[in-house]
Parts: C-alpha cells; sequence; structure tokens
C-alpha cells in the first residue's frame, strides 16, 4: 500500500484555488509550455534546435540558456512517453521536496540540470571541436528524482507491493543495459553522473550512508587532511657517545620520536569548556578543581611554545 511521506511543516510555494503549488509543479508547467510551443512551431526537429544544448553554441555563440533549457524537452522522445515521465516526476518529486525542501530540493534539482552541461563545456575546450556534446532530455533528471526519493524511503513499499530499493535498482541495471546495448556511451556516462551527483547531494544534506563497506573502503582511499593547528612532531634525535679517545660522537637519528597525538592536543581540548564558562559566567563561576585544571593547562601550553635551547 502506497504511504505518504507528507511533511506539514513543508508548506507549498502557494495555492491556486484548492491545489496546492511547489516547485516541482511549476518545474512540471515549464515542460509543458516549452513542449507546446516546440510542438506547434516545430522547433524541435534540428539538432541545433533552440532549446536544446551543443557546447559549441554555448562556447562560442554565447547561448547560455541552452545549459538550462536542454533539459525540459527532448525532441526525439513521442509526446506520451514525455507525459509519464512528468507523471512520475510530479509524484516523487513533491514528496523529496517535502522532505528536504524546497530550497534543498531546487539546488539538488539545478545541480542535476546545471552541472553536466557545465562539464561537457569544458570537455570541449580541452578535448578539441570535434565533440559537440548533444543534450536533449530530461529523462535521467526524472530518474534522479525517483532514485532520490528511493535513497530517502528506501523499505517503502509502492504499488503490488513493490520495495522501493529493489525497484529502484532494477530501473538503474535496466537503463544501464539498454543504453549499452545502443552504444550510447555519452548518455551512459550522464546517467551514472547524476546518480552520483544525487547521492552525494544528498549525504551532504545530511542523510544516512547508504553504502556504508563501500564508503569506508572509499575513505580510506582518499588521504586524510591534516587538522588546523597541526604540528609536526619529527625533530632531529642527536645521541652523544663517547669513544675509546675520549672524543664525542654525535650521531643523528633519522627517527622522529614517538609523541602521543592525543596527549599534544588534551591542554587545549581540556580547557576549551573553562573558557567558555569563563565567557559565560565568569571566572568566579570556577571551582577549585578547575582552577587548578585551568593553571595546569596553560603552564603546559607555555612549555610547550618555550625555544628548545
Amino acid at each position: 500500500m502506497w504511504q505518504s511521506s507528507y511533511n506539514p511543516g513543508q508548506r507549498p510555494l502557494f495555492y491556486l484555488g484548492a491545489l496546492p503549488i511547489y516547485a516541482t509543479t511549476l518545474i512540471i508547467l515549464i515542460h509543458v509550455v516549452l513542449l507546446i510551443v516546440t510542438a506547434i512551431f516545430g522547433l524541435g526537429t534540428s539538432t541545433y534546435a533552440p532549446f536544446s544544448f551543443t557546447a559549441p553554441e554555448v562556447v562560442e555563440q554565447g547561448k547560455l540558456w541552452k545549459l538550462v533549457t536542454y533539459a525540459f524537452y527532448n525532441p526525439r522522445e513521442l509526446i506520451v512517453f514525455v507525459a509519464i515521465g512528468l507523471v512520475f516526476f510530479y509524484l516523487f518529486g513533491i514528496q523529496v521536496e517535502q522532505y528536504l525542501g524546497t530550497r534543498d530540493f531546487l539546488k539538488l534539482y539545478g545541480t542535476l540540470v546545471l552541472l553536466p552541461p557545465v562539464l561537457f563545456c569544458l570537455l570541449y575546450l580541452v578535448l578539441g571541436r570535434q565533440n559537440i556534446f548533444y543534450l536533449a532530455t530530461s529523462s535521467t533528471i526524472d530518474t534522479c528524482i525517483f532514485l532520490a526519493f528511493a535513497f530517502l524511503y528506501p523499505n517503502r513499499r509502492m504499488l503490488f507491493g513493490f520495495v522501493v530499493k529493489w525497484f529502484a535498482a532494477f530501473i538503474v541495471a535496466v537503463y544501464t543495459l539498454q543504453l549499452i546495448a545502443i552504444r550510447e556511451w555519452l548518455d551512459l556516462f550522464l546517467l551514472w553522473l547524476r546518480i552520483t551527483i544525487t547521492y552525494v547531494a544528498l549525504r551532504k544534506m545530511g542523510l544516512t550512508a547508504r553504502f556504508p563497506n563501500f564508503e569506508a573502503s572509499l575513505s580510506r582511499l582518499i588521504p586524510k587532511r591534516k587538522p588546523k593547528g597541526y604540528r609536526s612532531s619529527k625533530r632531529s634525535l642527536k645521541v652523544v657517545k663517547k669513544s675509546k679517545g675520549g672524543r664525542k660522537v654525535a650521531y643523528e637519528s633519522k627517527l622522529a620520536p614517538k609523541v602521543d597525538p592525543m596527549a599534544s592536543s588534551a591542554p587545549v581540548a581540556s580547557i576549551d569548556h573553562l573558557l567558555e564558562k569563563i565567557s559565560k559566567e565568569g571566572i568566579s563561576s570556577l571551582s577549585d578543581k578547575e582552577r587548578k585544571q585551568l593553571e595546569n593547562a596553560s603552564s603546559e601550553l607555555l612549555d610547550d611554545e618555550k625555544p628548545s635551547s
């Protein structure tokens, strides 16, 4: 049985009579308007249609509107398939918008629309002018909005009892195999680029990991950044020994002494809450134990800052 994910905290942008209007509704309205204009005036018969994207037109002719308009109509698709896609976009898009909020939903949708053509413009400049990088479809965007719903509600049941996550996996697998079969490598790259964008964007917005093992393996391959205030503990160690002749010989060790990172940062970490307490309640609010802790931490910090002789 279908379960609504309506979030009463996210209200529509406005009402048209009794109909709630969300950002999803306005996006669909733009789709319909461009579809009607293109169909009536026959503007979608050429590769260089006024709404489709090609890298040369944007880079060399400055037709920047094509960075956006390409996503609202595909002249190669039958109108009935476009309409079916818009129905699914409405059903799942509104629920994703209600979960994320309108602002974050528009950030996700805008990234899915803008990032691929911007990337293709850069590739056009790098790889040469023989690459057109034609774009004129919203099908992968609609698919990714559904996948966003699947990431948010993986265990929900749809019609006929399908679990959302398995239905989403089936859709992605079929879509991928279809593109491989017809050798549409650019569309295949575009599909998986947008899937990656969708998942990463949702993770940045606070989504819990859906692939924890994969993410853990990936994080081990990425070098970790050193924290702020990091000071290297590598110091040259000289060992002085007396030879048989009485001469002193100095040996410089190439190994740095072991330093406990927790011990070096302990004084700072231990007084953070004390400093916050002083700023809010004054130094008189400290107990004798806290005063002693503050003094010890301060002396340790001063010792660390003293130049070595």
